[in-house]
């Protein structure tokens, strides 16, 4: 059986590896409990766990939501040569399914889409992926 929170996990070992491609060490890469407080102020990547589920006959779809975030370069303005780096890197990480198995459940993810957002109150923008995981439904 895996749970939302073993779905979080593995999204989370993900993005460890994607942010040693782009330069965003682990202890940066934050779920969204434990997310610090006030405006970023340097690159992070946010795992958002899935608060519901779509029941299907063979698997059952999840989707958990992922934040590259980007400091603006002052109030309101993005980097946008960065954030277009980390979309088309993002989009190249998750655009193929992957497979594996956890706790004996065969799962698969991979993104629906990868878009860029902006977070005025955080004075940031983002690189949002939005994923779709599979759990085999056993």
């Amino acid at each position: 059986m895996i749970t939302t929170g073993d779905i979080r996990n593995i999204i989370r070992e993900a993005c460890i590896e994607l942010g040693q491609r782009i330069g965003i060490s682990e202890k940066d890469i934050t779920l969204e409990w434990n997310i610090p407080n006030g405006k970023v102020t340097k690159e992070r990547i946010v795992v958002i766990e899935p608060n519901s589920e779509s029941l299907g006959i063979y698997w059952n779809d999840y989707f958990v939501r992922v934040n590259i975030c980007v400091p603006d370069k002052y109030k309101g303005v993005a980097t946008l040569q960065r954030l277009d780096e980390l979309q088309r890197i993002a989009k190249t990480r998750f655009e193929d399914w992957t497979y594996g198995t956890h706790d004996g459940t065969t799962y698969h993810y991979r993104a629906e889409s990868v878009t860029k957002e902006e977070d005025a109150t955080l004075e940031c923008h983002y690189v949002y992926a939005r994923i779709l995981f599979r759990v085999k439904n056993v």
